[in-house]
Order: C-alpha cells, then structure tokens, then sequence
C-alpha cells in the first residue's frame, strides 16, 4: 500500500438535530429516585440543559429530525439514545441511569501523578487534542479525571467523568465523555460525546475573532468537505478530489504529482461520478478504494508532494457505500478512515452539528 502520513480513525457518534421539545425525567435505574442537575444533552452540539430538583428537564431543539441524546451524571454511566421525532414534541421521557460505582473521590486518589503517569499523558493530550493552532490554545482543565495504561507502543485510556476543554481558539467550553482511546505510533481512535458551551470573552476583539476561527475550523471539516461533495460544489470550495487507479495500491508514493502521479497512480473523479443518493434526508455515496482529497485554500505545513504546496487527505471506506446525515457526518463513523490532513484534526478542532457558517 502507498506509504501514507499519520494513519488514523477518529470515531464520534453524530446525529441530526431536531425542531422540537423534549421533555422528561432523570431517575436512578435502581431506586427509581430522581437525579437533580444531571446534564441532558444533544451530542455533539450546544443544545442542553440539566435536570431540575425533581430531576424533569425540557429541552427545546432546533434543526432535522432526528437527534442523539445524551444523558450524564457524576457516578453512573452515560446514557445514549436516538430518537426521532415524526410529528410534535417528545414528552414524559423517562431516562434512566445505571449507578457506575466510580465516585469523583476515588477518581482523586486514583490519578496520583509519578513520572510514569505524566509521560503517558503528555502522549495522551497530543493525540486527543491534537497538534493543530486550536490545539495549542486549548487545554484540558480537569487530567485528574483520566485514567491511562500502556501495553507496548499503545496507550489506552478512560474517564470517570467528563474531560473538560477549554478551547480559547474556537471561544468553546467542551464536556467530552470519553468512552474509548488508543494511541500507537501509527494510528489512533478516540470515541465519545461532547457538549459545547460558549466561553465568556476576556476581551472585547473575541467574539470576532472567534467568529473567524470558527469559520476556518468548519471549512476544514470532513463535515464540509462530504457536503461539498453532496451538493456539487468541491471546486467552488477549493477541493479537488482525485481516486487511485485499479493495481495501483501497492506502488511506492513519487515526489512528483503532477508529472509522476496524475494520469498514472490517480485520476480526477468529480462528485457525480460518486453514485450519490438522497433517501429521506439521507445521502448515500459509493466512494472510491481511496480518495484522495486536496485542500487548494490550505497551506501545507508539511508537503506530501513537491509541486503541491496544499494540504492532502485520503478517505478509504470501510463499508460499500457510506450513509451521511444532513449535517455531513457519517451516520456510521466506522465506515471510512481518514488519512493525512484530516486525521491531524483532532478534538481541539471540533466544531457542533449545530454551527451555522
């Protein structure tokens, strides 16, 4: 296979947002007792809320139809559910929550830090946050939280409570509950929720310049450029796409694109030729064995080619044809691996389903 830079998956469970109300309670799975100040939540969004004294919440959405929601509270685990809202609001939902056994307290004790521990962090906030401009403005408020182990070059790690973010390059707060992390030298995935909240400016040039930042991060999304190709538009966003020809897989990478690469290892393929469909509010496409994405609006920080001073990316499915929902995220972020560019965006560079460009 051609030798590729940072080979990755990096997994987040995403959905729809929805225009309605959700109301409902939060009680112990076992007791039946309500759960007061349990965060309720829209994955991946700014759309949440916390449960009342009696443990009721209502949550107004807005967006599509179908939605991901999250509920968490210190102690017990995480609850994830879709749910999709046909006609009208969602009412008495009744969340229920399984006591963990794992208390703040312990989480404590259990984090002691030792030279050991802080080597394998260190490890752990470059992959999970990345190494990116945003990543260097963020940082994660609350590393005691987070439980770590090495088996040989992998470092695997997991939370008792949500990690905390504070990304003062995007203007967001983010709860990221961490569900699964493995770093090796070569690959790594990172699976979770997270809830964004809105920083409070320190200065008044924030708000503008958060504005721009956030702009730059969402036109560097997967999110925009699966849109981009869903409606047609990859040359008016700076995007060329191009798929590796048949027995070609195994060859060497060239220097050269243009002169060496281009008509002899990969082709242009344009976004009609995707077999793209529309069901439902579902875009499906037949990608290629590998397709090779060049961002023409982003500089390269490091060429992967000598005459192309753009950043590159490769996607390859992991399934026939990938389902996408219509805010441009795989319904199934198993189905496709991202190479290159794409898999240097890490946490630090997530943005919410709900962000309006």
């Amino acid at each position: 296979m051609r030798i590729l830079p940072a080979a990755c998956i990096l997994v987040f469970f995403v959905a729809d947002v929805c225009a309605q109300a959700i109301s409902g309670k939060v009680v112990d799975a076992t007791t039946s007792q309500p759960l007061p100040f349990a965060n309720v939540y829209i994955n991946n969004s700014t759309i949440g809320t916390t449960t009342s004294q009696l443990g009721t919440f209502t949550l107004q959405t807005t967006g599509a139809a179908n939605i991901e929601l999250i509920t968490s509270y210190v102690g017990y685990v995480s609850n994830r559910q879709t749910l999709a809202i046909v006609d009208g609001n969602i009412q008495d939902l009744v969340i229920r929550l399984e006591p963990s056994g794992e208390y703040l307290g312990e989480v404590e004790v259990v984090a002691k830090k030792d030279k050991a521990w802080d080597a394998m962090y260190n490890r752990f906030e470059k992959a999970f946050l990345g190494s990116t401009a945003n990543a260097s403005h963020s940082k994660i408020l609350n590393p005691w939280v987070i439980d770590l182990r090495a088996e040989g070059s992998m470092i695997y790690a997991n939370a008792k409570a949500p990690v905390e973010i504070e990304n003062k390059a995007l203007g967001y707060k983010v709860n990221f509950d961490l569900k699964e992390f493995a770093v090796s030298d070569s690959s790594f995935r990172i699976l979770g929720y997270s809830f964004f909240s809105e920083l409070e400016p320190e200065r008044k040039s924030d708000p503008r310049r958060w504005k721009k930042t956030r702009e730059q991060a969402y036109d560097r999304s997967i999110q925009h450029l699966l849109l981009a190709i869903i409606d047609n538009a990859t040359k008016k966003n700076g995007l060329e796409l191009y798929k590796q020809l048949p027995g070609t897989m195994n060859m060497q990478k060239t220097q050269w694109f243009y002169e060496e690469e281009l008509g002899q290892r990969v082709v242009v393929i344009e976004p009609e030729q995707l077999n793209i469909q529309k069901t439902n509010g579902m875009v499906s496409m037949q990608l290629p064995e590998m397709l090779e994405v060049h961002f023409n609006r982003i500089s390269a920080r490091k060429r992967v080619y000598r005459d192309v001073p753009f950043e590159i990316s490769w996607i390859v499915p992991n399934t026939s044809r990938v389902l996408i929902n219509k805010n441009g995220l795989p319904t199934d972020p198993n189905s496709i691996s991202v190479y290159g560019y794409l898999a240097s965006l890490r946490v630090a560079d997530l943005m919410p389903i709900n962000y309006q460009p």
